[in-house]
């Protein structure tokens, strides 16, 4: 069999000798006689995607691709390098500094991030205080994500105009501690151009130290909506029974952003026990119950938790929770909320809601017996000895996966040694199911090796068959090794059989991470063979390739109306097509609304309905560096070692400070205000895509493309 490097050689050789990307011969001529030029820079863009997801530096397809005339091919090489761990990759990355191209020296200063050493700090720093604005904010980026300080970022500035030093800094302080962000978002309020205003705010809101509260209170009276609602949450989260008459005063506002973060912030005061729940606020609660903002209406109805000591209010939340017409998400949030705040009438609901239709609701009875055990603990409810762990014990053996996974987390709530429980659950026909549970014996690594290999027969590769899956038992197993010494040995061997023979890379990279944190010795990295990787490598560089004005637009069909977007791939191309081929292939058809965290984002696109499940395949993981300080962005999270799954998010409210791994798929252009109104439970009925650069599809805008039941190429591209 062909060997990868073979093939890469084969590959790489072929397109000098039709003519392109050499480094003295000049692109072939479109036409009959052979491959066009830009078909010449997809084959190399293909080959380095290829490179990137093995970790295998080639220096034939490096040298072609340095060479290119083309600068998104020198970008491509510069991302590509970013993620393979080889000095030489460092070495032609310190090259591209110097590229003829301003984008090409942006995205190498990104890559280096992934190449510490001091020769790349001293070089960061130059292009950091250098003439390039586009390349100094990526390089400023890099620094901070290498934990150099910030007073030493800005002394490689001394001597540039000050707005030209904020334009370069103020979107990197997110990465920088919270001591020194507060210190430069402070300056930047007063002396920033105006573009940056809110992102000043926003750094100065987030995640504030305590010495920032003053200057965070004056965010409250901020001309910008989202910096007022990021201020009202972090005075919640850290405030004092001052900030009460500040926050309530907030309620008088539109429904919107700063209205929801000032009743989480209310709330969370009063939960934090800074406050006794002002009675005043009952009626602007009840008038919030019916707003046509779900952000607002689910926050109220999920505040109402510290209020129940409150007649009418406890009245609401039933009636709210036995109307059958009312959204399903608003039901569940109302028996959360009554169970959380101990009332009379939560067991009864519960136990309603347990024999309920809707899966969301059985689900949500799980939760809500746990909140409700919780109350009573504390002395906030009374509970009939042993219902909780009846209607839980009930709904773990539920048809629905989602349900058993609900009910087996509030089992590790309701039991202080669940181990019998987590025995059945690891031999569930269900993977979201067992994925659950890994994800629960992290904190709490009841099981034993033996009982974490065995129902596969001794072997956990023959029955984890999603790599999600996989990666969450390789988590497991390390949790397990890190707590009982004795099971260790039989532990690292497991793991290098998953590190040596998972067909997935990532998971095989997790294995490997679990190896060194556990003392052990992981095998060599191996590269598959060549086995259909180009084909689909070139359907990535074409999504990759294609411009903002060729961008494929998407429509996501709901029960409250439709959303469109418009995809952008540059960044994170592999992420970003496997969600167009999942969204032609009917994928994300007839899903519902997993998760709304009122006021930032609505999630969906996890068929288990859990959080952990995904389409059966993962992309390796891409970074998007920043995030654009917006509204409506849809974004696929990459942050888990296993890569790309399907779940999406659509943000409700700018997040500048997610992680580079939570990756930008595109940008509503309209039908925000209908995302602002989905609920938990609320279907997607379709997600309509546009054909795809070189998928061979004829069709229109919006149509669906032929039903192909296969995971498509990316599934190739991510084993």
């Amino acid at each position: 069999m062909v060997s990868l490097r073979a093939l890469l050689l084969l590959a790489s050789l072929s397109l000098v000798a039709c003519g392109g990307l050499g480094p003295s011969v000049a692109p072939a001529a479109t036409g009959a006689s052979g491959p066009s030029a830009q078909d010449l820079d997809l084959e190399l863009r293909a080959l380095l995607l290829l490179l990137e997801d093995r970790g295998l530096f080639e220096p034939t397809v490096v040298a072609q691709s340095l060479a290119s005339p083309r600068p998104e091919t020198r970008e491509a090489l510069a991302r590509a390098l970013g993620r393979i761990d080889d000095a030489r990759g460092r070495d032609v990355l310190l090259e591209l500094l110097a590229d003829s191209a301003p984008g090409v020296r942006a995205s190498a200063a990104t890559a280096l991030a992934g190449h510490p050493s001091p020769v790349v700090l001293a070089s960061l720093s130059a292009i950091a205080g250098g003439d390039d604005r586009e390349a100094a904010a990526a390089a400023v980026a890099a620094l901070a994500r290498l934990g150099a300080p910030l007073s030493e970022v800005l002394e490689s500035l001394r001597g540039i105009e000050s707005a030209e030093v904020w334009r370069r800094i103020v979107p990197a302080l997110f990465r920088f501690t919270a001591e020194e962000r507060f210190e430069a978002a402070s300056l930047a309020l007063a002396e920033a151009p105006a573009e940056l205003h809110r992102l000043a705010g926003l750094a100065l809101a987030w995640r504030s130290p305590a010495r920032a509260l003053p200057a965070v209170r004056e965010l409250l009276g901020d001309q910008d909506s989202f910096v007022r609602a990021a201020a009202a949450r972090t005075l919640g989260a850290q405030g004092a029974a001052g900030d009460l008459p500040r926050l309530i005063a907030m309620l008088d506002e539109p429904e919107g952003p700063p209205v929801v973060a000032a009743i989480v912030a209310l709330q969370s005061l009063v939960e934090r026990g800074v406050a006794a729940p002002p009675p005043e606020l009952v009626p602007a609660l009840l008038a919030r119950f019916d707003a046509a903002d779900a952000s607002v209406r689910l926050a109220a109805i999920e505040a109402s938790a510290a209020w129940l000591l409150d007649e009418e209010l406890e009245a609401a939340l039933d009636a709210r929770f036995a109307d059958p017409e009312a959204p399903v998400g608003d039901r569940a949030a109302a028996l959360l909320a009554m169970a959380r705040g101990g009332a009379p009438r939560a067991a009864d609901r519960i136990a309603d809601a347990a024999a309920a239709h809707h899966p969301l609701l059985r689900a949500a009875a799980a939760r809500a017996a746990a909140r409700l055990r919780a109350a009573a603990r504390l002395g906030a409810a009374a509970i009939v000895d042993g219902i909780a762990e009846k209607i839980v014990g009930k709904l773990l053996v539920d048809a629905d996966p989602a349900v058993r996974s609900a009910a087996l987390a509030a089992s590790f709530e309701l039991e202080a040694e669940p181990a019998q429980l987590a025995l059945d659950a690891r031999s569930d026909s269900s993977a979201a199911v067992r994925g659950t549970l890994f994800e629960l014996l992290r904190e709490r690594p009841l099981l034993a090796h033996g009982d974490l290999v065995r129902p596969a027969g001794g072997d956990p590769l023959e029955r984890e068959r999603a790599p999600a899956t996989r990666r969450q038992l390789v988590v497991a197993l390390e949790a397990r090794g890190r707590a009982e010494r004795l099971e260790r040995g039989a532990i690292l061997e497991t793991l290098e059989r998953i590190a040596a023979g998972d067909p997935e890379r990532a998971v095989r990279a997790a294995a490997r991470w679990a190896l060194a944190a556990l003392g052990g010795e992981a095998p060599a990295a191996r590269s598959h063979p060549g086995r259909q990787e180009l084909p689909a490598y070139r359907a990535v560089a074409a999504i990759s390739a294609a411009s903002v004005e060729d961008a494929v637009d998407l429509e996501l069909v709901t029960e409250r109306g439709r959303i469109a977007v418009r995809t952008d791939c540059r960044r994170a191309p592999k992420g970003c097509l496997s969600v167009l081929q999942l969204a032609r292939q009917g994928f994300y058809d007839h899903q519902t609304i997993e998760r709304l965290e009122p006021g930032v984002e609505v999630a969906f696109g996890d068929p288990s309905g859990t959080g952990f499940g995904d389409a059966g395949y993962r992309t390796l993981p891409e970074t998007s560096a920043f995030l654009p300080a917006e509204e409506g962005l849809l974004l696929l999270d990459c942050s888990s070692p296993a890569g790309c799954g399907s779940r999406l998010r659509l943000l409700l409210s700018p997040q500048p400070w997610l992680p580079d791994e939570v990756v930008l798929v595109g940008r509503v252009t309209a039908g925000l205000d209908v995302a602002r109104r989905l609920v938990p439970g609320d279907r997607v009925l379709e997600v309509l895509a546009g054909d795809l650069p070189h998928s061979g599809t004829a069709g229109r805008q919006g149509e669906r493309g032929p039903r192909i039941r296969s995971a498509g190429p990316l599934a190739r591209a991510a084993g």
